[in-house]
């Protein structure tokens, strides 16, 4: 009996000891999945929080509405707005130094991690960064040279109707077709081969680092310093306009007129940025676009 009262209260104490050290690794595991909810609601909402400031700046980016300098002042005061949210990105890193010290490795209750959550808040800056030098270069663009707004979206919507995958890029045939729409001259080529010397020269005054790839600010660089070196005056273009016409000064340039002198693309280009002439009794001409109301609000005198 001595022996069996001995082992039951050994027993007894094992149990009692057992139950505490349950109790303590429940109360820690409870501590733990707290921790676990509390960083998953701060990261996911910091998250939903990232990518609506992304998805705002690539509207405006595409905004039509938009005037150069109020996409600039929208991406100044985005700028603003994620240095200001820095913080809770620091805040959320504490709660994942805790989780580290806690040895707490997987997260059920969310995906993100902190180094998500810290590269795409950098890549959220730099992409607003880049956008901003874009807009202020097409801003200077505007002021010093004879490329209008109207032409630096113009290029933009076309850039980004080309861009097909959505990479922000274009890829040599994605570029030569995007030029050809705009008006650039290029050899015509039905099979779109992109090795013709022409082509392979803009492409290495567009692309220094001959990656294969353009990017938006290289691609606005080429077409507004283009635009630079080809327009001297409204006159220039007035003066060629004309010297395509019928008796080389008529006031309005014809359909045929320019698809007989122009590339299909340019062409088009033409017809749809140029109003339709109306004669001094106001009756319009069938097929003659007016040159002359379309380079004075396109280019500078």
């Amino acid at each position: 009996m001595d022996q069996l009262k001995t082992h039951w209260a050994s027993v007894s104490t094992l149990i009692s000891d057992r139950k505490k050290e349950l109790d303590t690794e429940l109360k820690r595991q409870e501590e733990n999945d707290k921790l676990r909810q509390r960083f998953a609601e701060v990261a996911n909402e910091f998250h939903g929080w990232l990518e609506s400031v992304r998805t705002g700046l690539m509207e405006d980016s595409k905004s039509e509405n938009l005037s150069l300098l109020d996409q600039r002042t929208n991406i100044e005061r985005t700028l603003e707005k994620i240095e200001q949210h820095r913080p809770r990105l620091a805040s959320i890193e504490e709660l994942a130094t805790k989780l580290s010290q806690r040895v707490i490795l997987e997260n059920k209750y969310t995906d993100h991690t902190m180094v998500a959550l810290s590269q795409t808040f950098d890549q959220l800056r730099t992409v607003a960064a880049r956008l901003h030098t874009a807009v202020q270069k097409q801003i200077e663009a505007v002021n010093a040279t004879g490329v209008s707004e109207e032409s630096l979206k113009e290029f933009n919507m076309m850039f980004k109707h080309k861009d097909k995958d959505q990479s922000g890029f274009l890829e040599p045939e994605e570029l030569r077709s995007c030029l050809q729409a705009i008006g650039v001259l290029l050899p015509s080529d039905d099979q779109g081969d992109t090795h013709d010397s022409q082509f392979r020269a803009i492409l290495a005054s567009m692309d220094p680092n001959g990656d294969g790839r353009i990017g938006l600010t290289e691609f606005l660089t080429y077409m507004i310093q283009l635009n630079s070196d080809n327009v001297k005056s409204r006159s220039d273009i007035e003066e060629a306009f004309a010297a395509l016409t019928r008796n080389g000064t008529q006031p309005y340039i014809t359909k045929n007129e320019l698809l007989r002198a122009l590339t299909p693309e340019q062409a088009a280009y033409c017809m749809k940025n140029m109003p339709p002439y109306v004669d001094k009794n106001g009756h319009p001409v069938a097929d003659a676009y007016d040159y002359q109301s379309y380079t004075a609000n396109t280019f500078m005198p």
